[in-house]
């Protein structure tokens, strides 16, 4: 195929990272600008874990001035605007684009783990499945604790934490696309509904795409959260760009023209190619303004801890799963962004007994120093975290040396 081959700073890829995971500024006041944020990037990841606030929170909080912690939940799923799949991990979308993902909610779709345990629950535990359906069918919304007489589940028939097999039922009912979770409450736990009833009717029909066409489809709502897309190596002679099987991009996706078509770009002195936004050149040159924002441990803009690395230069692993003694940075760290870089990175945890959020394990990249405009920022910071917690004080260690 014929197609220039861009090449880009890493100036300007690191730009394009920040404008397009929309960190570059406030994109809204509070929490009626929820909607909006969340229809700019598509999709969210979520995770169980609040040490203070969890990650959906930390994601909207640092494009939100004013969010509340469990917003998220409390205004999108009442509206029926979110759905949550695995892509591929634990995620909530936006529901326009649930006619992509409903054709794949099959058996044959499952992860090869979720398969095995669902051909033995079936044969084993075929009832489950029916009873399941007829109490949300009667009833409604419906949580694990519903169906506590279900029993417990058989080891073997675990999925994720439930030791119920109501837990296993759901699970499974809502990957294959019959219930869809519909609230979550203050604890994170789920309850379910039919999925005819949460999602519209028109968008449970069924369209048929390819491999391909799917892999098109899901790559472009990636894009929309994730503006930088590491993709390897790819060979080029003039203007001949040569693809591998085995690449995350497919030659054909490059030679549409519409506004949401990726550009590749090869970064300045390497052989390493990533893809970005078609309008990636209107994102260079846009101002940042002076907040300090703390980012989510799984926020678009570090998820994919090789490009954070390679356009940043920050090193980050999330460590909340390793064993104490292997933690090089702390258990849940957040990187901390200043005017388009990566500047240091913070503990931060609410105490709920003490009523009080405690930022802790600060650690300040080596080429960043403080001064009265950072500093202000830091502080404007920690007064945002402790409105979003509802905290009533703030406590600092020593690894911070000016007063907050």
């Amino acid at each position: 195929m014929t197609m220039q081959l861009t090449e880009i700073s890493t100036k300007e890829l690191k730009n394009i990272a920040i404008v397009g995971t929309h960190l570059h500024k406030w994109q809204g006041k509070g929490v009626e600008d929820i909607e909006h944020v969340f229809n700019e990037q598509a999709k969210v990841q979520l995770d169980p874990l609040n040490p203070a606030g969890r990650n959906h929170d930390l994601f909207f909080a640092s494009r939100i001035e004013n969010y509340e912690m469990g917003s998220f939940e409390k205004i999108m799923y009442p509206k029926k605007l979110v759905f949550e799949v695995y892509d591929p991990n634990l995620c909530a979308v936006n529901t326009k684009y649930f006619p992509i993902y409903y054709p794949r909610m099959n058996e044959e779709s499952l992860h090869p783990y979720y398969r095995k345990v669902y051909i033995q629950l079936k044969s084993e535990k075929l009832e489950i499945f029916s009873k399941t359906l007829t109490y949300i069918k009667k009833n409604g919304l419906t949580s694990s604790s519903d169906l506590i007489e279900l029993g417990k589940a058989d080891p073997k028939f675990l999925v994720w934490k439930s030791n119920r097999l109501a837990g296993a039922a759901l699970e499974f009912l809502w990957l294959l696309g019959k219930i869809a979770v519909v609230k979550r409450d203050n604890n994170f736990r789920k309850s379910y509904d039919l999925m005819n009833t949460y999602i519209e009717r028109e968008s449970l029909k069924y369209t048929e795409y390819s491999d391909e066409e799917y892999k098109h489809k899901i790559f472009k709502i990636k894009m929309k959260s994730y503006p930088v897309i590491h993709v390897g190596s790819i060979s080029s002679k003039a203007d001949k760009i040569i693809f591998k099987k085995t690449q995350k991009v497919q030659k054909e996706w490059f030679n549409l023209v519409d506004s949401e078509s990726p550009h590749l770009v090869r970064l300045k002195g390497t052989k390493t190619v990533f893809v970005i936004p078609e309008k990636w050149e209107k994102m260079i040159d846009l101002k940042f303004d002076k907040n300090l924002r703390a980012i989510a441990p799984l926020d678009p803009l570090i998820w994919d801890r090789k490009v954070t690395e390679t356009i940043f230069n920050f090193e980050y692993i999330w460590e909340v799963y390793k064993p104490v003694k292997q933690r090089r940075w702390g258990y849940y760290v957040y990187p901390l962004l200043y005017e388009g870089d990566l500047i240091g990175r913070i503990e931060v945890k609410l105490q709920k007994k003490k009523d009080s959020l405690e930022f802790f394990n600060f650690q300040k990249e080596r080429d960043f120093e403080f001064d009265n405009e950072s500093e202000r920022a830091f502080v404007e910071l920690a007064k945002r975290w402790k409105r979003m917690t509802k905290s009533s004080e703030i406590k600092t260690d020593e690894t911070i040396n000016f007063s907050v």
